[in-house]
């Protein structure tokens, strides 16, 4: 009969191949998770890029819509301060 000493099912000869399959494990599992962090940061900067489009869309129709405001607002000003002085002639001129 034969002793055993140490751990069960541990068997000192096995040593190298279980310390190489124990970091092939490592890598693997290292190399997935940087995968995944990978293609999450990708996934954001694509957001990131379609979100800065969509913002920048609707910033120039903000300022298309404001600068056709603005030009139809000196339009109106124009206009009245034409009739206005329209106005003034004819109250300024003698009657006949």
């Amino acid at each position: 009969m034969e002793a055993t000493t140490g751990f069960t099912g541990f068997e000192p000869k096995n040593v190298s191949e279980n310390v190489l399959k124990m970091m092939k494990y490592s890598l693997d599992v290292t190399f997935d998770s940087f995968t995944k962090i990978q293609e999450f940061n990708d996934k954001i900067v694509k957001d990131m890029g379609t979100t800065g489009k969509q913002i920048q869309a609707n910033a120039e129709k903000i300022v298309s819509e404001w600068h056709e405001n603005s030009k139809k607002g000196w339009d109106d000003y124009r206009k009245a301060v034409e009739k206005g002085f329209k106005q003034a002639e004819e109250l300024m001129q003698p009657a006949k």
